[in-house]
């Protein structure tokens, strides 16, 4: 019909229109990528024709490469759907209105998939070119900045040259083309965009030459003689009834392989768009919804479902979806049995007539009539679920659904096995944010990992214990909810630990915001004491700066201590016992706020670094006064 209203527009001889449809033969092309192919019509007036039949606005090639789409707008229209329905999403009214580029008028069911998916409240449709949508959804989707060059160079409008075979061009002046253009290139009402006037070339198609000419009932090739090729001349050889045979074989043979290249690219691109969304989910709900979804988006299906398997192969969780949003339905045993022991997807076009299936009665009951169920197969090769299909008409599932299902199937193999990687991560880095509180980084890391941090074995170490203890107390403020508090709290301690961490010490324990901490031990090492003061001056100076950190008072010991453990990684607990740590502890509850008091032990290891003031009392410990100094740092 298109070529019709061409040729009866002017814009087309029926020998073109010949050699037109004789391309889209050869290459599987419809007939509008066929005429734009040979440059047989502009672009635009192939349009207007087209829009003008379907009584649409049309975009070209040129305006469709220059539009700007939202990612807000490509989230709402999934990849798999535009590609599916061959339309393009490029705007959305604030009103509701979607619109889509599309090669003709869109059948109302899908028009409704569309309202109901996308929550639109109307859909119109703006004509292009089939290959100009396949481009903007390589580019917007995709995110290919070539989508549009790889496209042939029939985009936009041409000038017809004076080689075009079998037609003598008429140039006509430029000057003459400007006094009267064509008054159809600012009135016409279906363009889209204001059009603009262009020199052109006329085009007088003269009578065929006999020696063209043949019988409609027989075949015939194009072909270019060596004197004739100046002249842009093209002649029509007939072929003989052998010629003919030979001829149709490899025209369906070109076709055949052609289907096939298209049916693999399509699954490709499926498979492509469903795996970036995979990628991006991280909860098992959300990828059971979207596999599911995919299945009805993909397959003639009245009904799909999901089946889970625990660690003892039975099914955990079953989730299925219905296009007509019925009741969910159980998956059968028996069918997931056979699926599991299969590489490929089970497929039945009649169970009721299917000797295999005969038992399936509540399938039969339901009035199912073809079925199809895949295996999930995690990276290892392990069955970890099925995909499952069904269908009230019979033989519903044909060779290209069962592959499609078995690609889907792969697809949520993978997106499973990312979910249960990203959620063992998740509990590891938990772990981790708990161990890191009392052990530094490399040692937390092994703790969450289950693997050994250090010698938990208890045996004597000679170190230095430091406690710091928030003060004054810490209360709620005016007004202040004890949720508030307990993050304050949380916030500090996460201060202290780091410059704890920072120096090489270990934190022992946390109680009510005060930190204990021990340095040189587990691995001993001759400066503990100094590290043990370069900790406490850094958690001082970060008070009142950072705001994380509250005021504290602070006690340091020195002495030998017994240090150790039982349990391994995550179970771990540790413990440090002697008279340092109660000494620590006692002299950090003496301190005022922002002091820090320490034993004899630590003024002389560190006396030729830090100046001290004794203290006159000393402290008391077991009923006895032990001497005590004060750290003069301010």
């Amino acid at each position: 019909m298109l070529g019709e209203q061409l040729v009866g527009a002017g814009l087309l001889h029926p020998d073109k229109l010949a050699e037109a449809k004789l391309h889209q033969e050869l290459t599987g092309k419809d007939l509008v990528e066929a005429l734009l192919t040979l440059n047989l019509v502009p672009e635009r007036d192939l349009l207007r024709v087209l829009a003008q039949h379907h009584q649409l606005q049309y975009l070209t090639t040129e305006k469709i490469r220059d539009l700007k789409v939202t990612d807000e707008l490509l989230d709402q229209v999934k990849v798999r759907v535009a590609e599916s329905m061959a339309v393009m999403p490029i705007r959305r009214n604030p009103d509701g209105t979607l619109w889509l580029l599309g090669n003709g008028p869109i059948p109302d069911e899908v028009v409704e998939r569309l309202k109901r998916e996308c929550g639109a409240k109307k859909v119109n449709v703006i004509l292009a070119r089939p290959a100009s949508i396949r481009a903007a959804i390589r580019r917007h989707y995709y995110r290919d900045p070539d989508a549009f060059s790889q496209m042939n160079d029939v985009g936009m409008d041409f000038e017809p040259g004076a080689t075009q075979p079998a037609m003598a061009a008429v140039v006509v002046p430029e000057e003459q083309t400007l006094a009267r253009s064509d008054p159809r290139e600012n009135t016409d009402p279906h363009h889209l965009m204001t059009a603009v006037a262009t020199s052109v070339t006329t085009v007088a198609p003269p009578a065929p030459p006999a020696s063209s000419r043949r019988d409609v009932s027989g075949s015939y090739t194009i072909v270019e003689g060596p004197t004739d090729r100046q002249h842009g001349v093209t002649q029509a050889v007939v072929l003989g009834d052998g010629d003919g045979e030979i001829t149709r074989k490899v025209k369906l043979a070109i076709s055949d392989a052609q289907q096939a290249l298209e049916r693999e690219n399509q699954r490709l691109r499926v498979a492509l768009s469903l795996s970036a969304a995979m990628g991006q989910i991280h909860k098992l709900e959300d990828v059971v919804r979207e596999l599911l979804v995919a299945l009805l988006d993909l397959l003639p299906a009245d009904g799909g479902a999901l089946a889970l398997l625990g660690e003892q192969g039975k099914p955990i969780l079953v989730e299925t979806l219905r296009r007509d949003t019925g009741s969910a339905f159980q998956v059968s045993a028996t069918l997931l049995a056979a699926a599991l022991g299969a590489k490929v997807p089970v497929v039945s076009g009649n169970i009721a007539a299917d000797p295999k299936w005969q038992a399936e009665a509540t399938l039969i009951a339901r009035g199912v009539r073809s079925v199809m169920i895949a295996a999930l197969r995690s990276r290892d090769g392990r069955p970890c679920g099925a995909l499952y299909a069904e269908a009230r008409d019979q033989n519903a599932f044909g060779p290209d659904a069962s592959e499609q299902l078995r690609m889907v199937a792969q697809v949520g193999g993978a997106a499973i096995d990312h979910v249960n990687l990203v959620l063992r991560l998740e509990a590891q880095s938990r772990l981790r944010a708990v161990h890191e509180r009392f052990l530094p980084g490399q040692r937390a890391l092994a703790a969450s990992l289950a693997s050994p941090a250090f010698d938990l074995r208890p045996r004597s170490v000679d170190g230095t214990f430091l406690v710091v203890r928030v003060t004054p107390p810490l209360r709620p403020r005016s007004g202040e909810a004890v949720a508030q508090l307990f993050q304050r709290m949380e916030v500090h301690v996460d201060s202290v630990s780091a410059r704890i961490h920072a120096h090489g010490g270990l934190v022992e324990s946390v109680s009510r915001g005060e930190v204990s901490a021990l340095f040189g031990g587990p691995e001993s090492h001759d400066h503990h004491a100094e590290s043990a003061l370069s900790a406490a001056l850094e958690i001082f100076s970060l008070t009142g700066s950072d705001g994380r950190t509250l005021p504290c008072s602070m006690g340091v010991a020195s002495g030998s201590m017994l240090a150790g453990g039982a349990g391994r990684g995550g179970l771990m607990q540790y413990a440090v016992l002697g008279e340092p740590v109660e000494l620590a502890r006692v002299l950090a509850a003496s301190a005022a706020s922002l002091d820090l008091h320490a034993s004899e032990a630590v003024e002389q290891t560190a006396a030729g670094f830090h100046k001290w003031e004794p203290l006159k009392a000393g402290v008391a410990l077991g009923g006895e006064l032990r001497p005590a100094v004060k750290l003069v740092w301010r």
